[in-house]
């Protein structure tokens, strides 16, 4: 065990990027492709 888990820390890897594990992304995504999609917006 190394000295940093014997403090309960731990060191994995993450990707640069993953939308997927990113909540907001699917969100985001969500309300892009479901709610927005063919809407027309005034300009302002």
């Amino acid at each position: 065990m190394s000295k940093w888990e014997t403090q309960g820390l731990y060191i994995f890897f993450l990707p640069k990027y993953s939308s997927g594990m990113n909540p907001i992304e699917l969100e985001w995504q969500h309300l892009k492709q479901d709610q927005l999609s063919g809407r027309m917006f005034e300009e302002n």
